[in-house]
């Protein structure tokens, strides 16, 4: 473990000698930090004389809302949280919902899951009831779980395959997504139908202990039947978003790193007014969501639960010149493959953030609060509003950010896969990948089937490389040996013309 830690540090290092020599290198004038969006060297110290923001350059892009990366545009559809409140039934039926799905409870055939995973099912579960409502012109006061799925049979589930057809025809939905959506809706069913389920397999003595948990419900094995169809036809199918127009080297991402961090310390707008702690305030989040994530690679969820004293530690460090170090402190219930890879190595965050992160937390993150409320959450994170920050927050300030700087409208998940392209294509060690795969939270095998986004050029260029360089050397020895006989040919033909 200390060996595994060891190589991880000196990952993290290199991020950060990379980010310090992309600060170094980066000569593009700066925009003035946008205040309406939501969301080597250590830095200068925070300057005493107002600062202004550099001019604007006029920009031709096209405005973030209206910036479309998906190949075919995504029709809006769900139910609303408004509309959700003129349903009282449905309302509370969702929030049983929840329940069933993160509680325990007597006579459960499956664990609890994690709240966040629960979110993501149930809004998929209003997505489904949005489509009801806007497309199938089910009245929005009789509304109910029931409209998706009436029964446990099979042929119930006539609704959720139009839905699903729906999302690939009008939507343009991929099959990997198509499976995501399959997978909630087995998670609503087994909800729905748990009684029936509890009965049906109580009865079976002689059940295998190989057969899933519900897997007795006819409309749990149709459901399970297309979620593995999906993710095999998922395989090899190309992206249903433009990846072009997000994708991000990772140098590139850096160098936004230390945009926003100079952003932090612009005290005035375009105009030469002063800006308002508020604004300030966001530009210090913003750089902190993105700076973060460029040295601790995670997924969305651990920048926005990170939580002042649990998940995020101040912890003393006789190593370093000042004493202590940031840490992300995660156990198995905190992050997504914490079954599979138990308490995770400390996440450390790079000491060139500790000035900006400790002046947030001391004199920028209240400014950003509401409401006294407010106070009572430790979230370093919030959304506009104050509350604690959510998937949509983080999402749309890494989204608004690069965009903003970069044209490119990158998202967290694609800068896992960033980082991951960059170092396979360097000479990184296997080693090395290996422990950045252990900090990421996933297998050395998945970073190389999910997260390399190398072209199949791109991959066996060192082969080509090396073969080259292989029959370079065995052409210039067989030519170097050629010259030798040909050399000892003619001191022969020589000696024996002398004699």
């Amino acid at each position: 473990e200390l060996g595994q830690q060891d190589t991880i540090n000196g990952i993290s290092d290199q991020i950060e000698s990379r980010l310090h020599d992309s600060s170094s290198s980066s000569n593009g004038v700066l925009p003035a930090p946008d205040d309406t969006a939501t969301g080597g060297d250590p830095p200068a110290p925070v300057p005493t004389q107002p600062q202004k923001a550099p001019q604007r350059q006029e920009s031709k892009r096209v405005p973030f809302k209206k910036y479309q990366v998906s190949k075919k545009k995504q029709q809006t559809y769900g139910l609303t949280d408004a509309e959700l409140r003129q349903n009282p039934e449905l309302k509370e039926s969702l929030a049983s919902f929840e329940r069933f799905m993160t509680k325990t409870s007597y006579g459960q055939l499956e664990p609890p899951i994690r709240k966040a995973t629960a979110e993501v099912y149930i809004r998929v579960v209003k997505l489904a009831l949005g489509w009801l409502k806007n497309h199938r012109d089910v009245p929005l006061q009789s509304l109910s779980l029931s409209h998706i799925f009436s029964n446990e049979t099979r042929q119930a589930a006539h609704i959720a395959f139009d839905y699903v057809e729906f999302l690939r025809e009008e939507n343009g939905a991929s099959n990997k997504y198509r499976a995501n959506i399959v997978r909630s809706l087995i998670k609503l069913a087994k909800f729905m139908f748990q009684d029936t389920a509890k009965m049906m397999e109580s009865g079976r003595s002689s059940a295998s202990s190989d057969d899933k948990p519900y897997h007795s419900l006819e409309i749990i094995r149709e459901l399970r039947k297309w979620h593995q169809s999906f993710s095999k036809d998922a395989k090899g199918e190309s992206r249903s978003s433009d990846e072009r127009k997000k994708w991000l080297p990772w140098p590139k991402y850096l160098e936004c790193v230390k945009k926003l961090m100079e952003e932090c310390l612009q005290t005035e707008t375009d105009a030469g007014k002063p800006r308002t702690p508020f604004a300030i305030a966001k530009s210090y989040q913003t750089f902190l969501i993105l700076a973060i994530l460029a040295c601790v690679p995670d997924r969305q969820r651990t920048i926005r639960e990170l939580e002042i004293g649990k998940t995020l530690v101040k912890q003393d460090d006789e190593t370093s010149e000042c004493g202590y170090k940031w840490i992300i402190k995660h156990g198995p219930e905190n992050y997504k493959t914490g079954k599979a890879y138990g308490d995770r190595p400390p996440m450390e965050i790079q000491n060139y953030i500790y000035p900006y992160l400790e002046d947030y937390i001391n004199d920028h993150r209240h400014h950003l609060l509401k409401s006294p409320k407010d106070e009572d959450h430790k979230f370093l994170f919030v959304t506009s509003k104050g509350d604690p920050a959510t998937a949509e927050t983080i999402y749309s300030t890494v989204a608004r950010s690069t965009y903003r700087l970069t044209g490119q409208r990158t998202n967290p998940h694609l800068l896992r896969d960033s980082i991951v392209t960059y170092l396979r294509s360097t000479d990184a060690s296997e080693k090395q990948l290996e422990a950045l795969a252990l900090y990421m939270g996933h297998s050395l095998q998945m970073q190389k089937q999910s997260y390399d986004r190398r072209t199949k050029l791109e991959k066996v260029a060192p082969a080509v490389q090396l073969l080259h360089s292989i029959n370079s050397g065995a052409a210039d020895e067989d030519d170097s040996n050629r010259d030798k006989t040909d050399d000892q040919s003619l001191g022969s033909g020589v000696a024996q013309a002398g004699g």
